[in-house]
């Protein structure tokens, strides 16, 4: 059973105007999409020409998984998330479909209040 995918941030790093059905981006854009098809999302990330912005997630049942969290050819970073645990990572559709039963998408983690300065 496929899940129906979410909404997406994205970012286009090439220094070209990025066609899809949905619209047209230029370099630096960023631009939320629900792409229907995880071999089209795949095949933009793999060529370069756009980057899956990170997403927050929570590890549900009691296993660890093994999580890439940064899921590009090029720098991939891989760790251990424990039962419970939240983490920010950019997973392409077929991972986050792959480790449905085993993750879900959470609010962000708020930032910390910048301190104020006690000098006058």
């Amino acid at each position: 059973m496929k899940v129906e995918p979410a909404k997406r941030r994205y970012r286009v790093l090439a220094p070209v105007t990025i066609h899809f059905e949905h619209g047209a981006y230029e370099q630096d854009d960023e631009f939320e999409h629900a792409f229907a098809d995880g071999d089209e999302e795949w095949e933009a990330l793999d060529k370069g020409l756009i980057a899956l912005l990170p997403d927050w997630y929570q590890v549900v049942g009691g296993s660890a998984i093994e999580v890439n969290l940064i899921e590009v050819p090029a720098s991939l970073t891989t760790r251990v998330a424990l039962p419970g645990e939240r983490f920010e990572a950019a997973l392409p559709l077929n991972r986050e479909d792959q480790l449905r039963y085993h993750i879900r998408r959470v609010a962000p983690e708020p930032k910390p209040a910048a301190k104020k300065s006690t000098k006058e």
